[in-house]
C-alpha cells in the first residue's frame, strides 16, 4: 500500500511539474509571436494578425 502510495505520489508531482513547464512554454511562445507581430506590418486586407497568416507574412518577409 505505502508503495502504491508513492508512486501515486510520484504521479502527482510529475504532473504538476509537467503542467507549470508547458504553461511557461506557451507564456513564451505568446511572448514571441506578440514581439513578431510588432515586427511584420498586417497586409492592405487585413485587420488582425491570425497566427498562420502571421507566421506566413514573416517567412515572405524574410525571403
Amino acid at each position: 500500500f505505502r508503495r502504491l502510495t508513492r508512486l501515486i505520489e510520484n504521479f502527482l508531482n510529475f504532473r504538476s511539474t509537467h503542467n507549470e513547464l508547458e504553461k511557461n512554454r506557451r507564456a513564451h511562445m505568446k511572448m514571441c509571436l506578440e514581439k513578431l507581430k510588432e515586427a511584420v506590418p498586417l497586409g492592405p486586407d487585413c485587420t488582425r494578425h491570425t497566427t498562420l497568416g502571421l507566421l506566413i507574412e514573416a517567412r515572405a518577409l524574410i525571403k
